[in-house]
This record gives structure tokens, sequence and C-alpha cells, in this order.
């Protein structure tokens, strides 16, 4: 049986968080466009299930994974970042990270050190007494909005791939990760080996 006829609507995609660029000849995006009619899935879902079956489930590649897993983190991101949501002064600017998905600073002499994050970085939303509540990767492009009624006071970044954490990463728990002190006072910082925390087990 083909791939195309061994799908069905039950094949999910709506995991799919990061998205990417593929060049084809047009023979290969006549016969792509022909995919999509036949199998009632859209391009980049075509292409997610056919990674799904023929790389991301493949076993062997998970082992590798594994045994790879801070190497490949380690090389993967430029640089890693800890951006403070703010509750305990604004609430509202908590909710809008999470529920936007953005990394935001608001106050004079920090939002100006969110043009500091690189398109590419990762980024952790901490919320101070909790812990790492998220995390995503930077677009490099800051954006500005007004914050309590002045003008362009909030600056911001989109976030892609982001996830909301179930449970927070606490500052205990990081420590133990990282295997040092880590203080979070700032509004915003640099860890250099925040990629190690992806892999929280």
């Amino acid at each position: 049986m083909s791939f195309i006829k061994s799908l069905n609507k039950k094949n999910q995609t709506d995991q799919i968080e990061v998205t990417i660029n593929v060049r084809l000849t047009q023979e290969e995006d006549h016969l792509l466009t022909l995919a999509t009619q036949q199998s009632g899935y859209k391009r980049n879902e075509l292409f997610y299930l056919l990674a799904k079956e023929y790389i991301f489930d493949d076993e062997s590649l998970k082992e590798m994974a594994e045994e790879s897993g801070a190497e490949f983190s380690e090389g993967l991101y430029q640089n890693c970042y800890v951006v403070n949501t703010n509750r305990v002064h604004h609430e509202e600017d908590d909710k809008f990270m999470i529920s936007e998905g953005v990394a935001a600073t608001f106050e004079d002499g920090y939002k100006e050190k969110m043009e500091q994050i690189k398109k590419g970085d990762l980024v952790f939303l901490y919320r101070s007494g909790e812990g790492i509540v998220a995390h995503g990767i930077a677009s490099g492009d800051v954006l500005k909005k007004d914050h309590n009624g002045v003008p362009d006071k909030t600056y911001y970044q989109k976030l892609s791939g982001f996830v909301r954490y179930e449970k927070p990463l606490i500052a205990s728990e990081i420590q133990r990760i990282l295997g040092r002190n880590v203080v979070f006072m700032h509004t915003l910082f640099s860890i250099r080996d925040g990629y190690k925390l992806l892999k929280k087990d």
C-alpha cells in the first residue's frame, strides 16, 4: 500500500509547531498538489506525517537522540535567556506572555534588553514564586505596544514552538539540573547552558 493510501483522517497533525521550507521542482510541486487532493491533508501536514512515519518514529534515531542529548542541544541554540513574566507587578503582563506566546519587557532599562535576544535563541518564561512556566524560540523581531496607556512601553518578541508547562520547573530543580545556584531577581538575563532545562527528566 502506498504512503498516501495508508493515510486517514485519524492521523494527528495538530501538534505541529515548527515551520520548515522545502524547495521543490515544478513536477514535484505538481505531484504534491495531487497528493494533498487525494489525501485531504495540507502540504505541511503531509510532510509532517511522512517525516513521522520514516524519521520521528524511528527507534534507532530516538536512541541516538537520547545518547547525544545535551551535546545536540548545546549546538542548537546560540544563546539562552530567562524572561520574568512580571506577574508580581502586573498580572496582565503574565497573561499576555503566556496566552500570546511572547517574551516581553516593560520597564525602562530592561525593555531595551529585549533587543539582545536574536532569532533562534531559546527563551524561558519565569513566573516569580513558581518557576519556569513556558519556553519558545525567539523570532529576533522586537515589536512594541502600549503598556498601561504609555505608548511603546512594551517591547516583545513572538516565540515559535511555544510550550506551556503543566507543572512549573521550580528554582531548586533548575539549580539541580544546572548544578549551580541561579538568581532569578532580574527581569531578563542570559543563561549559558539553559538548553539543559529542556531535558527535565
